[in-house]
């Protein structure tokens, strides 16, 4: 995904506009495993997926707990060194081999102060932040394990070959194990609905070859009826049926 991909998916602007704010970017590849942003550090400056995948995670009993996915088109970004030019509290690590697109924070608040439409660019982009976090945070508080993970596989399944399982675990606040059953348990559902459905799809289909061959049959019959009515009547004196 190039940058002009990502700023028009955000909010679509006029093409000068659009072309300015995408000169200013640079890009970078990094490798799988580095850091974009780390705990403690100071970031002030957003980061754009151009491709790969990236997850935050904070540390916690010696655990890394991973509470955010990107992929191609997600920003990473640091709001604490963003507004408050202090420390950010979360590291983002690359899952793969990445394309980044740097975009200075001077930069950006020089733009905000100049082109009006960067400026609602640029406020397009902090709700659409903000309404990923809500969608976030609400299953992870009311919905059960296994109603997050179905709702994972229905809106980004793509996350399951890209990530670890370990890491899609403590994505979705729970443990390995916990989501090895889950999987299983939907697994198992799964085959026992494919083989109902084989198993009905047999059914009907012997059903239809049968009304079929029973029409046939009946087509056959009542056209011998009807021969058999005509031999008679040709071959009956004319005066049996005066």
């Amino acid at each position: 995904m190039d940058i002009r991909e990502i700023i028009d998916r955000i909010y679509r602007m006029p093409e000068s506009s659009a072309v300015r704010l995408a000169a200013c970017m640079s890009s970078l590849s990094r490798p799988r495993g580095y850091c974009v942003l780390e705990a403690g550090r100071v970031e002030p400056n957003l980061f754009f997926i151009g491709r790969g995948i990236a997850r935050a995670c904070i540390s916690a009993d010696g655990k890394k707990v991973t509470f955010w996915i990107g992929a191609e088109g997600s920003a990473l970004v640091s709001l604490k060194s963003y507004v408050d030019d202090e420390p950010g509290y979360e590291t983002v690590e690359l899952m793969e081999d990445s394309l980044l697109y740097v975009l200075k924070r001077s930069d950006l608040e020089r733009f905000l102060a100049e082109d009006i439409h960067i400026a609602n660019w640029a406020r397009r982009f902090a709700e659409s932040e903000f309404l990923r976090t809500e969608q976030k945070l609400i299953p992870m508080l009311f919905l059960p394990a296994a109603r997050r993970y179905e709702t994972l596989l229905r809106e980004r399944p793509e996350l399951l070959r890209r990530v670890p399982l370990e890491t899609l675990a403590s994505y979705l606040g729970i443990t390995p194990v916990s989501l090895s059953r889950i999987r299983a348990r939907m697994k198992s559902k799964y085959i026992i609905r494919k083989s109902k459905c084989s198993t009905d799809f047999k059914r009907n289909d012997f059903l239809k070859k049968t009304k079929r061959t029973h029409w046939v049959r009946f087509v056959h019959l009542n056209s011998l009826i009807e021969s058999c009515v005509f031999l008679y009547l040709w071959n009956s004196p004319f005066d049996t049926f005066l």
